[in-house]
């Protein structure tokens, strides 16, 4: 399953717990976090149709919001930046190009119902600590409890999960 082995990776990153990134050492299989996908999924299930499709399209709406933000960002403060693909247009068309998705986008989220609403600011606030907590923790003053996650290693001074898999 493909999502089981990107929660393996977050998880090596230290953004998921330690233990979804366990693999089966004969088969290779991420057993851990394909259940606890698999147990995600079983929940999502319990919900009304409707109800999925409005949650599944305020995150669409929100990250392709996000997207073009981001590529116009980007074109604004880094257009020497060597990219695999370029979209052939200088900045103001490039702009005048992307209002009316990026306008769609914001309708999808505007119209999102408030249990969707719900699901998506849950998901952000647990997505920023994930984030603070794999990439931040040795940035935080002395005061704040480290958890003893996402610190540097204290003999190789680099950060757990970037570039080599844990042991």
């Amino acid at each position: 399953c493909t999502s089981a082995r990107v929660a393996v990776s977050a998880a090596r990153l230290h953004v998921l717990p330690s233990s979804l990134a366990a693999v089966h050492q004969q088969s290779g299989t991420p057993r851990r976090a394909t259940l606890a996908i698999s147990l995600v999924l079983a929940v999502a299930c319990a919900l009304p149709f409707s109800q999925l499709v409005s949650i599944s399209m305020l995150f669409y709406g929100a990250t392709t919001f996000t997207e073009f933000l981001a590529l116009i960002v980007l074109r604004e403060r880094e257009p020497l930046t060597p990219r695999p693909f370029r979209v052939p247009l200088s900045n103001t068309p490039l702009l005048l190009a992307c209002i009316p998705p990026m306008g769609l986008c914001l309708l999808l989220v505007c119209l999102a119902p408030p249990e969707a609403w719900v699901l998506f600011v849950l998901t952000c606030f647990v997505a920023v600590l994930a984030h603070v907590r794999a990439h931040c923790m040795h940035r935080l003053p002395a005061w704040v409890p480290r958890l003893g996650v996402g610190a540097p290693h204290a003999a190789s001074g680099s950060q757990a999960g970037y570039g080599s898999v844990d042991t």
